[in-house]
């Protein structure tokens, strides 16, 4: 049973800490298989047990909420108001650099923003009615202005070992092993996925998956057609000079595969050539109002006209067959490979639009999968494919140990062809064109009925009165 709070004693001040997951960062979590208490009910009844049984001096919240700009949307600032007894909410899940803390009520709401780019630094003051008020806050940029610390440095050392021995061993690294050296530089991860477009830390990550499934397959590779990484799986990118196996963890550093061992393993599925172009057009469309939905894909190729309706932006697909473009067939089914989590996201696009694409994961007998974990791709020694090592394994293959200049490239593997002529935009409509034509019409049959009515009426009224 985990415990909901735990209790700091600190300087002579009580402090106790809980944590609370919001209803967004639930939502990210579709397949979690876990069942999550309101995010806002659970913390007030906390609190107010944490008053009754530990009367602590100070009430800190770790929520993974997230702040919005529209107060209404705001998790944090709601949650404030609902549990007015809590002092500080630590926030984290929307990236939110917050440079001045948000005050509500008498509920301090700080976040240090993303990545570990700021250490955030609160110094508060208690009044004589027993409530803290801010005094100083400041976020610290983690740079190399700051002198290293002998015993933050030394701590670090045994860490290192510890996950040298402990983990990275597992898979035959270690944690500064260098793995190739990068003549350029990757998209800034701050940058990443701001812009729909072909990227080529994406393409680098897809075309590791393939080369993985390759490599655990040996023998028996069966051919995959297409491989899928989505930007927010993607938690760091490379700076110019060598890589190491520190840093390509800390890109596909989330989640835990069957294993119960730290990272998601590859999954192999099977999609139709009409799913296909349905994950084309989650790209294409989502990925603008939720860019950690954009998708980098190896062995698929889009165009989309971003003037066309929302879910129909995209005008063709094709498969990349060695270099060339390769037609699609709609009821072929084509073997995919992603993350678990990957995976079982692309399995929640049918609910998540409404049924307006449907994509729905197969095995290769063209049934439903229900358990994605049964579809993990072993390796030659039977361990799960972690998608991380497959990364760290591909940029270790590279010749001469350089990162090919093909990465600092785009391929066509996106293309947008901005256009507003008439047979662009109604070119290779999908369902969603046409149930908007039918709406459209329906609308107009709609007026032209009511139109007439009335027009018959005036008749009948002109008729009555002569």
């Amino acid at each position: 049973m985990q415990k909901e709070c735990i209790i700091l004693n600190k300087g002579g001040v009580k402090i106790a800490v809980f944590g609370v997951i919001g209803k967004d960062a639930i939502s990210c979590a579709p397949k979690s298989g876990l069942i999550f208490k309101d995010p806002i009910e659970s913390a007030k009844k906390t609190v107010d047990e944490l008053k009754q049984k530990e009367n602590p001096d100070l009430i800190i919240c770790l929520s993974h909420s997230g702040t919005d700009t529209d107060s209404r949307k705001s998790e944090d600032e709601l949650l404030a108001k609902a549990a007015p007894d809590i002092d500080v909410i630590l926030s984290g899940h929307t990236h939110t650099t917050i440079n001045e803390p948000i005050i509500s009520g008498s509920t301090v709401i700080c976040s240090t923003g993303s990545y570990t780019y700021n250490v955030g630094e609160l110094t508060l003051n208690k009044d004589s009615n027993g409530n803290y008020t801010v005094k100083d806050y400041k976020l610290i940029p983690v740079n190399g202005t700051i002198d290293n610390d002998a015993a933050v440095t030394n701590k670090i050392s045994e860490y290192k070992n510890l996950v040298n021995k402990n983990y990275l061993s597992l898979f035959g690294f270690s944690f500064d092993q260098t793995l190739a050296v990068c003549d350029f530089l990757f998209t800034p991860i701050e940058n990443f996925a701001k812009k729909l477009q072909e990227d080529g830390l994406g393409d680098l990550i897809a075309d590791s998956y393939v080369y993985a499934i390759k490599n655990a397959e040996g023998a028996n590779y069966k051919n995959v057609d297409v491989s899928v990484v989505p930007s927010g799986v993607i938690r760091s990118s490379f700076d110019k000079g060598p890589i190491t196996v520190s840093e390509v963890y800390n890109t596909l550093s989330l989640g835990i595969g069957k294993d119960n061992i730290a990272g998601y393993p590859l999954v192999s599925i099977y999609l139709t050539g009409k799913e296909l172009k349905a994950v084309a057009e989650v790209d294409a469309s989502i990925s603008a109002i939720m860019p950690d939905a954009q998708l980098y894909m190896s062995g698929l190729a889009y165009e989309y006209n971003p003037n066309r309706l929302f879910l129909n932006r995209v005008t063709d697909v094709y498969l990349i067959k060695d270099g060339q473009r390769v037609k699609i067939d709609d009821n072929k089914l084509y073997r995919v490979v992603s993350g678990l989590y990957s995976a079982q996201m692309l399995g929640a696009v049918k609910g998540k639009s409404f049924g307006l694409l449907s994509i729905i994961p197969k095995d290769e007998a063209g049934n439903a999968i229900t358990n994605f974990e049964d579809y993990i791709v072993y390796n030659k020694n039977n361990k799960e494919q972690k998608e991380w090592v497959a990364l760290a394994s591909y940029i270790q293959s590279f010749s001469a140990n350089l990162v090919p200049e093909y990465y600092n490239q785009t391929h066509e593997r996106k293309v947008e062809v901005n256009s507003k002529n008439i047979l662009s935009l109604i070119k290779n409509p999908n369902k969603v064109f046409f149930l908007a034509l039918a709406a459209i019409i329906l609308i107009l049959l709609i007026i032209i009925f009511i139109i007439v009515k009335l027009r018959k009426a005036i008749k009948r009224k002109k008729i009555k009165s002569e």
